[in-house]
């Protein structure tokens, strides 16, 4: 799992660090002076310093934990997971919100050189992070229906027993028209 020669955690990790800090200092320098709406302002400080601390408490943690003290593939791969789905939740996916309702109150144009990044970066982070959490989602989702159910197709018929741990049910042979694979 390697980004550019970088360890994936390590990576975000940088990124995600490097994504709080413009976004506070685009707050500093540009937002706040803005003529936007006053709520629009504060839901971008508001949701920056969440962003921080979703960063400092949760996320980078978890992505020091993936890189350096991950025993097992599984771990790492969890840690990393959990962490990138913490900041696209509490920083990336709001954060794009804000951006994006600030681009279409100025016409589709960017007050600042900063905004622009601010709003391109956001975007990478909340497209990479919103696939990655939902792959995971998947992934976690299909590995709790394998264990519940089994990997075969099985149908109830209304004359049969419902199906619990003492009693399966037989495979169903396949008709004509069904496909080999689901």
């Amino acid at each position: 799992m390697h980004f550019f020669k970088l360890s994936v955690p390590l990576a975000c990790l940088i990124y995600h660090f490097i994504l709080v800090t413009i976004t506070q200092v685009n707050y500093v320098l540009f937002i706040r002076f803005q003529n936007t709406a006053l709520e629009l302002r504060q839901a971008y400080l508001a949701f920056s310093v969440i962003g921080i601390v979703a960063y400092g408490a949760c996320a980078g943690p978890l992505f020091v934990y993936a890189y350096k003290y991950g025993s097992t593939w599984s771990l790492r791969l969890g840690r990393l997971l959990c962490g990138i789905a913490v900041m696209f939740v509490f920083s990336s996916l709001p954060m794009l919100i804000i951006e994006l309702v600030q681009l279409l109150y100025f016409d589709g144009h960017f007050k600042h050189a900063l905004d622009g990044m601010c709003f391109v970066l956001h975007l990478l982070a909340a497209g990479a992070g919103g696939c990655t959490s939902w792959f995971a989602y998947l992934r976690a989702a299909a590995r709790c229906l394998q264990n519940w159910r089994g990997p075969e197709r099985q149908i109830v018929d209304e004359a049969e027993n419902i199906p619990t741990k003492e009693f399966q049910l037989k495979l169903v042979k396949r008709s004509q028209l069904q496909p080999q694979t689901i």
